[in-house]
C-alpha cells in the first residue's frame, strides 16, 4: 500500500484538498507516496502560524536556541542512514549523494548555534562556519 502524507499545520495533520503523486525521478516505478496539497485557506493559516513561531523563536534566549538546534542535528545524525536514502530517492540521486546532501544539512544545523554566538560582525553571515569538502568515495570530508 502506498503511504499518504498529510500537512503538519499549527500543530495538526490536515487533509489537503487534493493530493498529488511523488515518484523517484530516476526509478519511476519508485512511487514514494502521495502528499496533501494546501488550499488556499491552510496556505493562510500555515503562514499565519508560521508569523506566530517566529515571534516564539526570536524570544527563546541564546542559549536554548542552541540546544534546540544541536538537538536536531544530533537527531539527523542518529538517522542518517534513513535521511541519505529518502533524499537520494526524493530527488533521484544515487545514494552518497543523498548521504551527502544529508551531512550538509547536518552540518549546517550543527554549525548555526556557534554562528548565533559569534561576534556581531559575523551575525549577518549566513554561510556555515564549516568547509565541507568534495565527496570522496562516499564520505564527507569537513574541515573547521
Amino acid at each position: 500500500m502506498t503511504a499518504s502524507f498529510k500537512n503538519f499545520i499549527a500543530g495538526d495533520w490536515i487533509e489537503g484538498v487534493g493530493t498529488v503523486e511523488n515518484r523517484n525521478p530516476s526509478d519511476l516505478t519508485d512511487l514514494i507516496g502521495h502528499f496533501a496539497q494546501a488550499g488556499a485557506d491552510q496556505l493562510e493559516a500555515a503562514l499565519d502560524q508560521a508569523q506566530v513561531a517566529q515571534r516564539v523563536w526570536e524570544a527563546y534566549g541564546i542559549e536554548r536556541k542552541y540546544n534546540v538546534l544541536m538537538a536536531i542535528g544530533t537527531e539527523m545524525m542518529a538517522r542518517a542512514e534513513e535521511l541519505g536514502i529518502l533524499l537520494a530517492r526524493e530527488e533521484g540521486k544515487p545514494k552518497a549523494e543523498g548521504k551527502r546532501k544529508r551531512a550538509v544539512s547536518t552540518a549546517t544545523a550543527k554549525a548555526t548555534p556557534a554562528a548565533a554566538s559569534a561576534p556581531a560582525a559575523n551575525t549577518h553571515d549566513a554561510s556555515p562556519l564549516l568547509d565541507l569538502g568534495p565527496l570522496e568515495e562516499g564520505v564527507l570530508v569537513c574541515r573547521p
